[in-house]
């Protein structure tokens, strides 16, 4: 389970997520790529149900050990996936990015005995001919059979796979099929097993797969054997889900032919969930004069006069529209209001009567109305792209129109917005991407667009692609988006664009720590890179470019106080499943909560003002990643160093140190001891005659920032024991700045 606060929230002795065993923390929500875990195999395989030609695949991938599953999205291909190689692989499962290529798949170290899936997997490169795509299958079938692995990889039926490719067509399982085997996996009895004691099963899935219409979702299926499961009749439990259904209800309601104020209200609430009641009512209103714009109505306005078939004037009655009375009364069969407490005032939130009737409104209208009315909707969108709250609320909703109508919301928002470079629209760019990283099925949508941006984009297309690629992809695919960011900041030309991917592998660096991810092997590799990159001759402007990234990990703030939180996988020195010298995603697992702006801090998506800016004063990423990971403090001691001594970036770095000090000084016993134990670490890495210089700068810093803070005092205590004598330097709330006496005394 994922909380995800875009707005105020007052919970009081609340419990978020879901609830486990006392002082059990709970689980992050998973990255898309990376090792599966052992629970995770097993409950996909628990109750899978062979479909057609099931054998046919498992004899295949057993002979050729590659696999390509084609078929339609929604048939199940992924836990066939899991299904098959679960069967013929005894170490585990790795996920890969489905950008992968054969040629890049062929170069991987695959591990024996493990099993691999390459998910949503983009295909082979149409520009190459049919020959090199024989003998680029034959390498990777080379690879993977010479050391004892197996590689399934799925895709869409339309998605080129080469002549040559081992493909077979996926089919969904049937209905009946699916039926039995939830049922049989909640049964008592032994797992895995058939259940002795209950003969009914295969009766009760026979009855409810037939009084299941056959273009019912899996999910309907897999709820419908929940309810039986819970004691249910198969024709009740049929009967609650069809009931409950989003796409019943929501059609019959479309199919009545509502009239256009209630259809711009309902576009608007599936556009913006979650706004305040006004903003909603405001924002409504003006998508219904967008669209009596774009159809004109023959009928009389409101209020207006009306002629009778005689010509006499007929004076319409006038009265107001009682919209809001629809709705808080509960008259609107698809809109509700509810009361949220926000701390000191109750406030009036408009929302759906369900969870899902917002994904089956915008279906529903895409399904029914033509390009003038989505012209209409995108001219309307101009208007609240400009405001910083509601602009989140946009995206959200393009996000959830994009699983939809991707290239509708590509075309006239995405790739508009991308090209304008900065402003409100590349934001909302970027939040529209992050959002959509949200959903698994969309993830791989997202990596293929900014990875088109960075390749074959515009230069401004390319900076945006940077910001997404720091967010919420990152977060998603954290090996992929680090090995891109640090290609594009080692490039040759694009000065510019070589920048902000420096700065943007900070920004990945907090994205990670923001969602309690692993950020553990984005440092060591700045590390490993300080020592390979000289610092004079042609490395001088790549060197100067790692202490920027270097600089922007060790500054990014998070968006949530440093306690709290399970600590981050560590990575131990098995087989690397990355493919690229590092396991940086640790077990393959990172949260992904709402993403850092693309201005380099934690953005609107994360933790927001009243204005939907990143609030003031927020703690470093890296204070809540050594309370977490303390055994880097090594790696971090030296990258701080070099920061100290890269002349541009010293005294920011220094006031750095101070605030990183303070967060972890304010949090406890442990924390403290981790500052300590920074200091010890860093102090002796300076060389003899920076020392003295340093902790000057360091009082300096602390008398320009700290101001009454209360913690200064225990800070400059750490400072004069880590010196090993006392410090007659005061604190001095309200002292001057001062010079920067390490200028003076260090060299760079």
């Amino acid at each position: 389970m994922t909380n995800v606060f875009y707005g105020m929230v007052n919970a009081q002795n609340g419990t978020f997520g879901a609830a486990g065993e006392p002082g059990e923390p709970n689980s992050p929500r998973p990255s898309v790529t990376g090792p599966m875990r052992d629970h995770e195999i097993s409950e996909a395989v628990r109750a899978f149900a062979t479909p057609e030609g099931y054998t046919a695949a498992a004899e295949l991938l057993a002979d050729r050990a590659v696999l390509v599953l084609t078929g339609e999205a929604g048939t199940g291909k992924r836990t066939g996936a899991i299904s098959l190689l679960s069967r013929l692989s005894d170490g585990g499962i790795t996920v890969l990015p489905p950008s992968q290529t054969l040629e890049s798949l062929a170069d991987r170290d695959f591990v024996s005995g493990r099993g691999y899936i390459v998910l949503d997997w983009f295909g082979v490169d149409r520009w190459d001919s049919p020959a090199e795509h024989e003998y680029q299958w034959s390498v990777l079938f080379g690879c993977v059979a010479n050391a004892g692995a197996h590689l399934v990889l799925t895709c869409d039926r339309g998605v080129p796979t080469g002549r040559t490719a081992p493909s077979v067509p996926w089919t969904r399982p049937r209905v009946v099929d699916v039926l039995h085997e939830h049922l049989r996996a909640r049964a008592p009895g032994e797992e895995g097993t058939d259940p002795g004691g209950d003969p009914g099963v295969p009766e009760a899935a026979e009855k409810a797969a037939a009084a299941l219409p056959d273009d019912r979702s899996l999910a309907d299926v897999v709820a419908v054997a929940e309810g039986i499961a819970a004691g249910e009749d198969p024709q009740a439990a049929v009967e609650g889900v069809l009931r409950s259904s989003s796409r019943t209800r929501v059609q019959e309601w479309f199919d009545a032919d509502p009239e256009r104020r209630d259809v711009a209200d309902a576009t608007a609430l599936a556009l913006l969930h979650g706004v305040h009641e006004r903003d909603y009512e405001i924002l409504a209103k003006r998508l219904h004069h967008r669209l009596n714009r774009a159809f004109p109505s023959t009928a009389p306005l409101e209020g207006s006069s009306g002629r009778t078939a005689e010509g006499d004037t007929e004076k319409e009655p006038d009265r107001l529209p009682m919209l809001r009375r629809r709705r808080g009364a509960g008259g609107h069969s698809l809109i509700r209001v509810r009361l949220r407490d926000d701390g000191w005032l109750v406030r009036r939130f408009p929302g759906f009567a369900e969870n899902g009737d917002r994904a089956e409104v915008l279906r529903q209208l895409w399904e029914r109305y033509d390009a003038d009315f989505w012209n209409a909707v995108e001219s309307w969108t101009r208007t609240v792209v400009g405001h910083e709250t509601r602009r989140v609320f946009l995206a959200r909703g393009l996000a959830a129109l994009a699983g939809i109508a991707f290239e509708e919301v590509h075309d006239l928002y995405l790739d508009r917005w991308s090209r304008r470079g900065d402003g409100d629209g590349r934001d909302t760019c970027v939040f529209v991407l992050w959002s959509m990283c949200m959903d698994e099925g969309l993830a791989p949508v997202v990596l293929r667009t900014a990875d088109r941006w960075l390749s074959h984009g515009t230069p401004a297309q390319a900076e945006t692609a940077l910001h997404v690629w720091s967010g919420e992809l990152g977060v998603a695919y954290p090996t992929e988006a680090f090995n891109r960011l640090w290609s594009r900041m080692l490039e040759e030309d694009a000065a510019e664009r070589r920048l902000g991917a420096a700065q943007s592998i900070g920004t990945l660096f907090g994205s990670l720590v923001d969602r309690g991810g692993n950020g553990r092997a984005v440092l060591r590799r700045l590390d490993d890179g300080l020592l390979d990159i000289r610092r004079f001759g042609s490395d001088r402007i790549n060197r100067t470019l790692l202490i920027i990234a270097v600089f922007s990990a060790l500054t990014v703030p998070t968006s949530e106080p440093v306690t709290g939180g399970p600590p981050p996988a560590h990575e131990d020195d098995g087989p690397d499943d990355t493919g690229t010298g590092e396991a940086l995603d640790g077990d393959g697992r990172s949260p992904a909560e709402p993403g850092d702006g693309p201005d380099g801090t934690a953005g609107p998506l994360a933790a927001e003002d009243g204005q939907g800016r990143e609030a003031l004063g927020a703690d470093p990423a890296i204070a809540r990643h050594l309370m977490l990971a303390p055994d880097q403090i090594p790696t971090v001691a030296c990258l701080w160093v070099e920061t100290v001594r890269h002349r541009p970036v010293r005294r920011l770095s220094i006031e750095a140190l101070w605030r990183t000090l303070r967060a972890l000084q304010r949090n406890g016993a442990d924390a403290q001891g981790t500052a300590r134990d920074l200091l010890l670490a860093l102090v002796p890495m300076l060389r003899p005659d920076e020392r003295t210089g340093f902790r000057t700068s360091f009082v300096s810093a602390v008398r320009r920032c700290a101001g009454s803070d209360p913690s200064t005092d225990a800070v400059l205590e750490i400072l004069a024991g880590v010196f090993g004598d006392g410090t007659d330097t005061p604190t001095g709330a309200g002292a001057g700045p001062g010079p920067d006496p390490l200028t003076k005394v260090t060299t760079t």
